[in-house]
């Protein structure tokens, strides 16, 4: 009735799925971030995230920068431009301070909204108009700039890696002494 080929199919399905993120109490992040599953922020985001899942911001969490995202549900604090393409949920702890262009809106008693928001038809124009960002490229082009700098640094005999310097830089020895 149940064969192997089936478990190995819904195991291959499964962990194709996006997973859950979770930026922590006590954990701070500056910069971009892109997740295409859910992300739950207890912490403090301080730049873009594009979320094409679900964006949770529990009591303590705090994002201050550009969110984009399917849907979100806001308990805590998010200071900035807001694209939600589906549905906002602002829940009576939440505080959201800025520029919200979304489909749908819910505020519930006691949660504070204070900015501009656009809404139905004019927020759907909007919407057909601007792309999910691709940071994903931009930030990989970063990050292979960033090595070229530090490859071509090597050739001129060190390289600062976070407060150790580097000799010798060879592609089979690194050695790092204690600045």
């Amino acid at each position: 009735m149940f064969s192997k080929g089936n478990k190995k199919q819904a195991e291959d399905k499964k962990s194709a799925e996006p997973a859950l993120s979770i930026i922590a109490v006590g954990t701070t992040i500056v910069g971009d971030i892109v997740s295409e599953g859910d992300i739950r922020v207890e912490g403090q985001i301080l730049g873009r995230l594009v979320c094409k899942s679900k964006l949770v911001v529990g009591n303590g969490g705090r994002i201050k920068g550009t969110v984009d995202t399917e849907n979100a549900v806001i308990a805590g604090e998010i200071s900035g431009n807001i694209l939600v393409r589906n549905t906002l949920q602002i829940q009576e702890s939440g505080k959201v301070v800025g520029e919200i262009i979304t489909q749908k809106l819910v505020v519930q008693e006691g949660a504070i909204l204070s900015g501009n928001c656009k809404m139905g038809s004019d927020a759907q124009e909007l919407l057909k108009r601007t792309p999910i960002p691709d940071l994903l490229s931009s930030a990989k082009a970063k990050f292979e700039e960033q090595l070229l700098i530090e490859n071509n640094s090597s050739q001129l005999g060190g390289l600062m890696i976070a407060g150790l310097e580097t000799e010798n830089l060879a592609p089979s020895k690194i050695d790092y002494k204690k600045k």
